[in-house]
């Protein structure tokens, strides 16, 4: 009986968990050989920290939800049910929430925790704004002098062209970002709504909207390296 269930553990709880934290990882990882610039590498390695930030809590998600799918219904398909919805719940809103009434019963510590929490939080996310500040600045710079390099012979087409892809793989690296700190907004106003009526609870509030213009920073920024390629020459 035991062997039977060191099987099906293995085959239906631990293989497809291995997967859930390999695609967490490669989701991470990046181009780095691809970046031609320091504030390029720069942002694809923050970018990671907060992208893992949100998977952190898609991976315990992913766990829980496989024990309880293996256990409930005895088959792995309800492992792999049970962790795809676990992951689901753990990235989402409501999974930091979860994890602080777990820990601390009184409101009055969740309160600290939340705002420890997001005080690192809005420092994660304005060493990345900064840094996506300068990548932008460099983007634009670069692709709005294109036509003129190009006519000039300073560039080639390839050149050209290599320009307008690393500046499309910084869209795609801010888009990462901006999507998982969404989630982190949502999580925190989840955060506050639990403990608005503790004492103290407003240093909580002003950490959500310092965080909240933060995202609303990133955004326009996003917006700008999206609009700079827009307008870019077609190159084929």
């Amino acid at each position: 009986m035991m062997k039977v269930m060191n099987r099906k553990w293995s085959r239906y709880v631990i293989m497809p968990l291995t997967v859930i934290f390999l695609a967490a990882t490669l989701s991470c990882s990046g181009m780095t050989s691809q970046e031609n610039t320091a504030e390029g590498q720069a942002l694809e390695s923050q970018t990671g920290i907060i992208t893992r930030s949100v998977l952190g809590g898609a991976v315990v998600g992913a766990v829980v939800g496989g024990l309880v799918g293996l256990l409930v219904t005895g088959r792995g398909q309800g492992a792999l049910i049970g962790a795809a919805a676990g992951a689901a719940l753990g990235a989402g809103a409501g999974y930091l929430v979860g994890r602080a009434k777990k820990r601390y019963a009184q409101s009055e510590d969740r309160l600290d925790y939340y705002a420890r929490t997001y005080q690192e939080e809005n420092q994660r996310l304005a060493d990345y704004n900064e840094t996506a500040r300068k990548v932008v600045a460099q983007d634009t710079m670069r692709l709005a002098s294109l036509r003129r390099r190009l006519a000039a012979r300073q560039i080639s087409r390839d050149q050209a062209r290599a320009d307008v892809n690393s500046a499309r793989r910084h869209l795609a690296l801010l888009d990462k970002a901006l999507a998982n700190v969404q989630k982190r907004l949502a999580e925190a106003r989840l955060a506050y709504r639990d403990v608005r009526n503790t004492p103290g609870s407003a240093r909580l509030r002003e950490q959500i909207q310092r965080y909240s213009r933060a995202v609303s920073e990133l955004s326009a920024k996003r917006r700008q390296l999206a609009r700079s390629i827009a307008r870019a020459p077609e190159l084929g």
